[in-house]
């Protein structure tokens, strides 16, 4: 594995998280 998909994965890990993280607030 290379270092550039590892920095994609983790910056698209990273964004996936933080979107689920707004919606969960955006309901309450």
């Amino acid at each position: 594995m290379s270092l550039h998909k590892v920095l994609f994965l983790a910056n698209f890990t990273k964004s996936s998280i933080l979107d689920q993280f707004a919606s969960v607030c955006g309901k309450s």
